[in-house]
């Protein structure tokens, strides 16, 4: 308990490597990005469409999930503030406050989750 803690208040715990929090998280999210864009690329390319629509029918509606996905996730706003306050000032108002900006990332990771594993099942 004490480490999600540390991990809300925005502790590293000792692993932040000489960077902060954020920029951490703003390079992994760089690389998904690249990683996940060339991944894309590569399914879009006109020579492999062929091969994916014989061997992979769903491809074009997870590849457009995906993308739609993946322009929410640049779009995310952190909630730690919120939850910082929720931790340090329980009140059911701070409460609530951390839940409503928080809900929505919650959901987010679960449609990706669900994207992941629909794509692991094909």
């Amino acid at each position: 308990m004490g480490a999600l803690l540390s991990l809300l208040r925005g502790s590293s715990g000792g692993h932040s490597g000489g960077l902060s929090r954020s920029s951490r998280e703003t390079q992994a999210s760089a690389r998904f990005s690249k990683q996940f864009n060339e991944f894309i690329s590569t399914l879009g390319d006109v020579r492999n469409s062929q091969h994916v629509d014989a061997h992979f029918p769903q491809g074009s509606r997870l590849v457009r999930v995906g993308h739609e996905l993946l322009e929410r996730i640049s779009a995310y706003q952190d909630g730690s503030n919120e939850v910082r306050l929720a931790i340090s000032q329980p009140t059911p108002e701070n409460e609530e406050a951390a839940w409503r900006k928080i809900g929505p990332s919650v959901m987010l990771l679960k449609e990706c989750f669900e994207l992941a594993q629909e794509i692991g099942r094909c």
